[in-house]
C-alpha cells in the first residue's frame, strides 16, 4: 500500500481482513504513508497556501458518535505518540523528518471490519471582521483551485473546481446581505447552519461585499466532484 502518490483531493482507508492481533490495538497502515499526504500540502510555497488551510477529516464507523472513542497511536521508538481526533474529527497528524525516517507503525483499538473514512478538506482563513470582500474570498477559492491542480499530478486535467464557498454559521438561519454597484440580495443559511455562496466574477468585478450577522465557524471552497480510492491494511505488516 502506498498512499504518498495520493493527492488530497479525498482518501479513504479502509481496514482489510488478516490474522488476528491483539484485542486492544492492530496495525493500520505506516507513518510514511500519512505522511506522504500531510506533507504534500506543506511543501507548497508559503505563497501559495497563505489564504487557505488544510485538514484531513475522518468520519467514523456506524456506532461511533465521539472522536474520543477512536484510538489511533504512532508506535515510535521512544514511545507511543496518540493521534488526536478532535471534535470537529480533524486528525491531528505531525509531520516530523525523524519519525519519517524511522516510518513506524500506527495502531488502532478499531475491530477489524470497522471502517474509518479520511477525507482531505481545504478551508479558506476567515477575514476579519464582519464586512468581507467577495474579491478577497474569490482570491482564496482560486489559490485552493491552484493548490488542487498542482497536487493533482497527471491527474490535473480532471481535478475538481470550486465555484462557490460555503459558509458555515452556528445557528441555523443566518441572514448575509451582499451589497455591490449592481444593487443589494440577500442569502439565508439552511436549517443546517450552512450558506452557499457562488463566486460570481461579475459581482467580484463590481466590488461586492458580503455584511456577517457574526463570524461563521468555516468557510471552505465547494468542490464539484470528489476522487476516492480505498486501501486495505497489508497483511504483511501484522
Amino acid at each position: 500500500m502506498n498512499l504518498q502518490s495520493l493527492t488530497f483531493l479525498a482518501l479513504i482507508m479502509a481496514f482489510g481482513q488478516g490474522a488476528a492481533m491483539a484485542a486492544e490495538v492492530r496495525p493500520w497502515a505506516s507513518y510514511a504513508e500519512l505522511h506522504g499526504v500531510f506533507a504534500k500540502f506543506n511543501d507548497l510555497p508559503a505563497a501559495a497556501r497563505n489564504r487557505i488551510l488544510f485538514h484531513v477529516s475522518a468520519k467514523p464507523p456506524a456506532g461511533i458518535v465521539r472522536p474520543d472513542e477512536i484510538s489511533l497511536s504512532i508506535a515510535s521508538k521512544a514511545g507511543p505518540r496518540p493521534l488526536a481526533i478532535d471534535r470537529d474529527w480533524r486528525l491531528r497528524f505531525p509531520v516530523d523528518n525523524r519519525l519519517l525516517q524511522e516510518n513506524p507503525l500506527i495502531l488502532t483499538s478499531l475491530e477489524r471490519g470497522r471502517t474509518l473514512v479520511l477525507r482531505p478538506q481545504i478551508t479558506l482563513v476567515p477575514l476579519p471582521g464582519l464586512v468581507w470582500s467577495l474579491a478577497e474570498l474569490a482570491r482564496g477559492v482560486d489559490q485552493a483551485n491552484a493548490a488542487v491542480r498542482a497536487q493533482a499530478g497527471v491527474f490535473r486535467l480532471f481535478a475538481p473546481k470550486a465555484k462557490s464557498i460555503t459558509l458555515r454559521f452556528a445557528q441555523p438561519g443566518a441572514s448575509v446581505r451582499i451589497t455591490s454597484a449592481r444593487g443589494e440580495r440577500m442569502l439565508q443559511a439552511a436549517a443546517n447552519g450552512d450558506l452557499e455562496l457562488p463566486i460570481d466574477r461579475r459581482s467580484v468585478k463590481a466590488d461586492a461585499t458580503l455584511h456577517l450577522p457574526f463570524a461563521p465557524q468555516e468557510v471552505s471552497p465547494r468542490f464539484g466532484m470528489t476522487m476516492s480510492l480505498t486501501t486495505e491494511l497489508d497483511d504483511k505488516k501484522q
